[in-house]
C-alpha cells in the first residue's frame, strides 16, 4: 500500500484536504481520532493521571480539551504526552498500511513530521495557509484566539514544514480551488506511481 502524509499548521485545512483523497479512493487514517480513542483504555489513563493528575479527567475518562489546555501551556507536557501516545498511534497506523498489499492510505496529522511519522510514508503533502485565514478557520470552530495563538506557537514552523514537502497545497481560496489543487496533486502522485510500478515503490529517505 501507498502511503501519503498530509499535515500543515493548524486551521490550514489538512483534514478537508484529506477527505477530498478519501473521495477519490483512498484509505483516509486520522491521526487525531486514533489517537483519542487510545485516551479510553485503561493502561493509557493509568499513565495519563499517573503524569497530569485527575484534573484532566472528567468522571472516569480523560477529557481531551482540559488535556490540551495542560499541554498546549507547557512543552514539557506536551512531549511527556507524546511520549506516550505517539508511539501507539504510529504503530497503529503503520500496522493498518502493512496489513494491506494495494491501495493507497492517507494519513492526515498535525504532527506528521513532529513525531517522525513523516519518514514512513511514500509523500508527503503540506497543505498552507495565509495566518490570517488559518485563525479565521479556527475561530469558526470551538477555539478561542488566545487558544489557537498559544498552539500555533508550539507546533513546528510552516516554513520547517514546507522544506520536507513533496507536494504543496494553497488553501486560501474556496472549496472548489482546494479540491482542484488536491485533484492535481492526486493525478500526479497516481502518475508516479504507474511510471514507477506500485512493488517498485521504495519509501523515501527524509531528513527529520
Amino acid at each position: 500500500m501507498i502511503s501519503i502524509g498530509v499535515t500543515g499548521a493548524m486551521g490550514c485545512g489538512k483534514t478537508t484536504v484529506s477527505a477530498f483523497f478519501g473521495k477519490m479512493g483512498a484509505e483516509v487514517l486520522n491521526a487525531d481520532r486514533i489517537a483519542k480513542d487510545f485516551l479510553k483504555k485503561p493502561e493509557v489513563k493509568r499513565k495519563i493521571r499517573a503524569l497530569f493528575g485527575r484534573g484532566v479527567f472528567l468522571g472516569a475518562a480523560v477529557n481531551p480539551g482540559r488535556l490540551a489546555r495542560v499541554v498546549f501551556a507547557d512543552k514539557r507536557m506536551m512531549r511527556r504526552l507524546t511520549s506516550i501516545i505517539h508511539p501507539m498511534v504510529i504503530g497503529h497506523i503503520a500496522s493498518r498500511i502493512a496489513r494491506k498489499k494495494s491501495g493507497i492510505a492517507v494519513v492526515d496529522a498535525p504532527l506528521l513530521i513532529e513525531s517522525g511519522l513523516n519518514r514512513r510514508m511514500d509523500y508527503l503533502v503540506v497543505v498552507r495557509a495565509k495566518p490570517s485565514s488559518r485563525m479565521k478557520r479556527c475561530l469558526r470552530g470551538r477555539y478561542r484566539a488566545e487558544e489557537v495563538t498559544r498552539r500555533m506557537k508550539m507546533q513546528m514552523t510552516e516554513s520547517q514544514k514546507l522544506k520536507r514537502a513533496d507536494f504543496v497545497i494553497v488553501n486560501d481560496g474556496t472549496v472548489s480551488e482546494a479540491r482542484a489543487e488536491a485533484v492535481r496533486v492526486w493525478v500526479t502522485i497516481k502518475n508516479d506511481i504507474k511510471s514507477k510500478g506500485e512493488l517498485n515503490m521504495k519509501r523515501r529517505e527524509r531528513n527529520g
